[in-house]
């Protein structure tokens, strides 16, 4: 119905426009005149530039009616009686039909103008659509070289962004490389002869400098000779893919050519199209003999055709035939067993396919079963054995250890064996592609590429050693490389055929050995341990680990970290913060526990859980984080069955973790250093103990020296004043004296002897003490009253402060005072005339604490940790000032310990006096003091058999 009204709308405006015409011309005749038909022309106009064709002749035929009908004499008729009203219509006609023409050809102008516009705007649509998409660039630029519009692909292929296009910075000519400004030139001259350019390749020059190829087409746009639009093919990715694919042939035909085995190419028909020399000396063919019809069945035996045909028709089925077993017949008649593999070279398979077969000669082993089948027919089991052989040799054969793999020229490796998937953990389409990159070893990476593309791009052998990752362990192990380019007879490389061999054990050996000749020569170098342990430390850095400890035993027992090193000099100080947390003794894990058992412990990978275990605080742990630690292992010094140390070896920033291997390494290079240490503290030792030795040996010669000069003196006063005596010259005053002087070298000389005595007791342990519960006070002011006369007669101004509250201390009285008479004797000895001398005597909850200061002499800081030692003096020269055999001290130093008791010397210095302070434990004595007891009643000769009964029972409570 819709069509109906649509197809009838247009003849309806051609009688609503005459008609209107008709009524307004009869409304209107008196103004018309003298033609009467002005009206009907504009209805003819519209009706035929709305309607077109048909309502425009409609229209005419109704204004010719209307206007004879209406206008003309006879009026009300359609007769023409008149050669006037005649001549009327005709004009009214022909004037009609001439207003038809125009409007219908304006119309159809107006309609094809419209026609034109939309299919402009199409096309600019699908300009734009194709510019916006971005699937290839497209610009609009001058001839001159100016890009004035571009998409993002163009922008994107040149490394420019729209704000340099904007800032009139993209210029196709300052682009255009020197080698290709001919062939632009070129095209230029072409575009302005025809509009259009070929498209042509050219290189342009990327923002950064880098060169990108690429496939240009432009024409000039409509109405001008200077701007152009074209478009911008990016050729990176063939140009690569092709680079690749010539490298992939040029070494599948370098393995062809390499004559490791036979290979041919041929066709279902039997033409031999390419036989390399390992197949032409096996059947002992020419190359044109072979490639000859005449000779593609003579090859074969009559019996093994089906089986060469099953071969075929697998082939044809599948693309690839199991390798089988088969005889050729050489020229000479001579048969040649051999192994056989097939493989059409690409789909589809179809009887004009290439075949590429691979033939191995297994002369060698069928004369070897052979043997062994004749030598073993005899017994049955033998021939089980052989069996059993030859099952394990096919299994070994087709089971090689090395990993192999092809190339083609260009260089992109198309297949791996079984070997490589196991090893790497990549699949087929991984291996194929570039993620065969990721199981190399990063460090190696660089140098295998740029030696594989040299060798790729001038066809010589290939051999390099780099690291494979292993699937299995994310450990990387060293390979050899090695791969054959197989070529053409005119040099071209068809193929490369490859192997890489596992060489890690070879390798870490020869790494061991290196290291361990540098560890051994650097651990000759020097007697000094806690400096070589050091360098030994960095020496294993970084090939064996990336941080190192050293911790070694001091002779106290104590543990202390005497290295510690680190490949990344931004967490030296990290390293160094560890130090304020040296390693518990008490620990179940780490180096105390190593120490402990002396075995190693290796930690392959580190947890959370560990680190919060082994570390000592929150700030411990957070160092320990912060260094990464990954996997680490903890190696004893061990030499003649001790444990000197231990040194920690880690791994902080690889994916390698420690392995079996890696401990032996690390427990190799601490026996050699063990072994050093042990050496160095036996140097250390030897010299103290000579050091010693000869101190000893002088300390005997200066000590008898003394003695025999302390011993002389006042036996010389004695003889001397003795003879005066005994000659009877002198008088009763002198005699007096003489006697006085007799009577004091006497006691000096018994005082020396007491004291030699003293020391001797102490020495054989047979020193015996009268135990009881003594009061200082008294011994105290007893010893004072002792040393007064020679107080006085140097003048030494003597201060004395006791504590005045009765405290009793166990011990031996006598010793007691020996002990204070020592000290004090001692003080008055090196104290100028005019000094001064203070004895104080306190008390806390668990001792008393006698102190004898004096202003005298003073001790050298040097000498004041010997003041104690037997036979020890400042100046020990005869000619000193000051005598005595150095036995006081040591005396006092002795009989405190006994009574379980310390002493103790401070000194500023020489001439800054000295502080001797005695602390002696309160109320009970100490076990020391009373085992002395016990073991002097049970030595004393002296003693009762009622004292040795005592004092065996004391001893057993005890």
């Amino acid at each position: 119905m819709i069509k109906v009204t649509r197809e009838l709308l247009p003849y309806s405006i051609a009688v609503l426009a005459d008609g209107l015409a008709l009524l307004l011309t009869s409304l209107l005749q008196p103004l018309l005149a003298p033609t009467v038909f002005a009206l009907f022309y504009p209805a003819v106009m519209i009706s035929s530039l709305y309607g077109g064709l048909k309502p425009g002749l409609f229209a005419i035929v109704l204004a010719a009616l209307g206007a004879k009908y209406y206008f003309l004499p006879p009026l009300y008729s359609l007769a023409i009686t008149d050669f006037n009203v005649l001549v009327r219509f005709s004009i009214l006609v022909l004037v009609s039909f001439m207003i038809y023409g125009l409007s219908t050809a304006l119309r159809a102008a107006k309609h094809k103008a419209e026609m034109s516009l939309r299919s402009l705007r199409a096309s600019e649509a699908r300009f734009s659509r194709l510019a916006e998409s971005n699937l290839i660039g497209v610009l609009v630029a001058d001839i001159n070289g100016s890009v004035l519009d571009a998409n993002d692909a163009f922008l994107r292929t040149v490394g420019y962004s729209r704000e340099d296009l904007h800032a009139e910075r993209v210029h196709w000519g300052e682009m255009t490389p020197p080698k290709y400004q001919e062939i632009s030139r070129r095209a230029i001259e072409e575009l302005q002869a025809v509009g259009v350019c070929t498209p042509f390749e050219k290189e342009y020059v990327r923002k950064d400098g880098s060169r990108v190829p690429v496939l240009l087409g432009f024409a000039l746009l409509e109405g001008t000779r200077e701007r152009v639009i074209g478009f911008v093919l990016d050729l990176s990715e063939r140009k690569r893919t092709e680079t690749a694919l010539q490298e992939s042939e040029r070494r599948f035909r370098r393995l062809v050519e390499s004559n490791i085995f036979g290979v041919t190419f041929t066709n279902f028909e039997g033409a031999v199209h390419y036989a390399n020399d390992y197949l032409l000396n096996l059947l002992g063919y020419g190359q044109e003999e072979l490639s000859s019809q005449t000779h593609k069945n003579q090859a074969l035996p009559q019996k093994l055709i089906p089986l060469h045909a099953k071969g075929l028709a697998e082939l044809k089925s599948q693309g690839v035939c199991t390798p089988f077993e088969q005889e050729f017949i050489r020229k000479d008649g001579r048969r040649v067993p051999v192994l056989i593999g097939a493989a059409l070279l690409q789909e589809p398979y179809d009887q004009q396919q290439e075949i590429v077969s691979f033939c191995l000669d297994l002369t060698e082993r069928k004369q070897a079963e052979q043997e062994r089948a004749q030598r073993l027919k005899c017994e049955q089991a033998a021939r089980a054995e052989a069996q059993a052989n030859e099952q394990r040799y096919r299994f070994l054969a087709e089971s090689i250890p090395q990993i192999v793999w092809t190339a083609q020229p260009d260089g992109q490796v198309d297949y791996h064996n079984q070997r490589w998937f196991d090893y790497s953990g990549l699949t087929l389409e991984q291996s194929l592609g570039l993620d065969w990159q990721s199981v190399l070893h990063p460090s190696d990476l660089p140098h295998c590429l740029d030696q594989w593309q040299q060798c790729v791009a001038t066809g010589e052998r290939y051999e390099v050693e780099y690291r494979f990752k292993r699937a299995t362990d994310n450990a990387y192990r060293w390979h050899l490389g090695r791969a054959l380019p197989l070529q053409s007879p005119d040099g071209q490389v068809v193929k490369w055929f490859g192997t890489s061999t596992d060489i890690d054990d070879q390798k870490r050996a020869e790494q061991t050995l290196r290291f361990l000749a540098k560890v051994s020569a650097l651990l000759a170098s020097s007697l000094d341990y806690e400096t070589t342990l050091a360098s030994v430390a960095g020496l294993a850095l970084p090939a064996l680990a990336d941080y190192c400890l050293v911790d070694v035993v001091e002779e106290n027992g104590q543990i202390c970290r005497v290295a510690t090193v680190h490949t990344d000099p931004d967490k030296v100080d990290l390293v160094h913060q560890l130090r304020r947390y040296p390693p518990n003794p008490n620990s179940l894990e780490g180096v105390a526990k190593v120490l402990r058992t002396g075995q190693s412990e290796i930690v392959p990978e580190v947890s959370q859980q560990l680190l919060e275990a082994t570390t000592q605080d929150a700030e411990h742990l957070k160092l320990t984080e912060a260094l990464g630690i990954k996997t680490y292992m903890i190696v004893p010094l061990l030499a003649r069955n001790r444990t000197l140390g231990a040194i920690t070896f880690v791994l902080t920033a690889s994916d390698r973790r420690y392995s079996s291997a890696d401990l032996a390494l690390a427990e190799e290079l601490t026996r050699h250093a063990a072994i050093a240490v042990d050496n160095a503290r036996l140097y250390a030792l030897a010299q103290r103990e000579r050091a010693e030795a000869e101190s000893a040996n002088r300390l005997k010669d200066e000590f008898l020296a003394t003695l025999s000069h302390e011993l002389r003196s006042p036996l010389n006063g004695i003889l001397g004043w003795a003879q005066l005596l005994g000659r009877g010259k002198l008088n009763p005053e002198g005699a007096t004296r003489a006697c006085e002087i007799i009577e004091r070298n006497a006691k000096a000389q018994v005082q020396l002897i007491d004291d030699l005595l003293d020391i001797s007791r102490i020495i054989r342990g047979k020193m015996r003490l009268e135990i009881g519960n003594c009061e200082l006070v008294p011994i105290i002011e007893a010893a004072l009253e002792a040393i007064h006369p020679a107080v006085e007669a140097k003048g030494i101004c003597l201060q004395s402060l006791l504590a005045a509250d009765p405290k009793s201390v166990m011990g031996d009285p006598n010793r007691l005072q020996q002990i204070l008479w020592n000290l004090l004797s001692n003080a008055i000895k090196f104290t100028p005339a005019g000094g001064r001398m203070q004895v104080y005597l306190t008390y806390t909850d668990t001792h008393a604490e006698v102190s004898v200061s004096d202003t005298g002499k003073g001790i050298s800081a040097e000498f004041l940790p010997h003041v104690f030692e037997r036979f020890r003096q400042a100046d020990s020269s005869i000619t000193r000032t000051y005598g005595g055999l150095g036995l006081g001290l040591a005396i006092v130093r002795d009989l405190v310990d006994l009574h379980g008791g310390m002493v103790s010397v401070d000194s500023l210095g020489e001439g800054q006096g000295s502080t001797f302070t005695v602390k002696l434990p309160l109320n009970s004595p100490s076990p020391l003091l009373q085992a002395l007891e016990i073991c002097s009643l049970l030595t004393d000769p002296y003693a009762t058999k009622g004292d040795a009964e005592v004092a065996n029972t004391s001893l057993k409570g005890l």
